[in-house]
């Protein structure tokens, strides 16, 4: 009985597959499933986990092997993300990502540090107005 159980899971497993190309099945060390769009990538598998795992994923091991973050997930592939606090995304990233993980990261990660950036150098330009001003 549990043989048949199991092709049976096989089979409707092997058939979401089938039917549905346009989309790629994953799992996180856990078991949880992760649907994707097809040609995702670990970086779209840490978006998906959440916006902040994203954000500081610095790389990936996939079925138990470290790959880079730019390789194309499988159906079946156990993605574990790694991550370190205080990392930033990289522009590189939007060349290997699904269009649903760019529209995050553009919205997120870049133009946050662009806006630290910019603040920066505003404040810069603002300390060395005064100082011209002050000995006039």
């Amino acid at each position: 009985m549990a043989a048949r159980r199991f092709r049976s899971n096989e089979f409707l497993s092997t058939l979401k597959v089938d039917l549905y190309p346009e989309e790629v099945y994953t799992f996180t060390p856990k078991g949880k499933v992760l649907v994707l769009p097809r040609e995702s990538t670990p970086i779209d598998f840490a978006y998906s986990i959440h916006t902040e795992v994203g954000t500081v994923c610095t790389g990936a091991k996939v079925n138990g092997r470290m790959v880079p973050l730019r390789h194309k997930l499988h159906s079946g592939d156990i993605v574990e993300v790694i991550t370190q606090p205080g990392h930033k995304p990289s522009r590189d990233w939007l060349g290997w990502s699904s269009r649903r993980a760019r529209a995050i990261r553009s919205s997120t990660g870049f133009n946050v540090h662009q806006r630290e950036r910019a603040i920066e150098i505003g404040k810069k330009l603002l300390e060395k107005r005064r100082a011209n001003t002050a000995f006039r």
